[in-house]
């Protein structure tokens, strides 16, 4: 048995059953998703996390000094200075994002319009 098993639970009742009714609906949130859904949200929670933020900076900046070294070495570079497929990146990137904002939101409303319980009462549309 492990150490966080073993342990004694020093939680009050009404904080174990709120963690515990917690998990059951993201339990339950997972397994009635689509495939679809689960690519979305992943996709969504991977993007917007802070690492994904610095690998697209070490990205674009690794691209820029590529560019930037092929030409000071006599090289025809793939994106030349002003870095128009860089920016095409970006734009394209750029397009995507709220797309995939509205996406995760549409599923949320659609849970909530079906009565769902992963909604509040409040937002339920009947």
């Amino acid at each position: 048995m492990s150490e966080a098993n073993s342990a004694p639970n020093d939680l009050p009742p009404h904080i174990e059953e709120s963690v515990g009714s917690i998990a059951r609906l993201q339990a339950d949130h997972h397994h009635s998703a689509t495939p679809r859904e689960r690519a979305i949200e992943c996709m969504t929670t991977t993007l917007g996390r802070a690492n994904s933020i610095v690998a697209l900076a070490v990205a674009a900046a690794a691209w820029v000094g590529a560019n930037l070294l092929a030409k000071a070495l006599g090289y025809h570079p793939l994106d030349p200075p002003p870095f128009a497929g860089l920016t095409g990146v970006g734009a394209i990137r750029r397009v995507f994002a709220p797309r995939r904002c509205l996406a995760r939101s549409r599923h949320f409303r659609d849970r909530c319009r079906c009565g769902h319980r992963n909604c509040a009462p409040s937002e339920r549309i009947r």
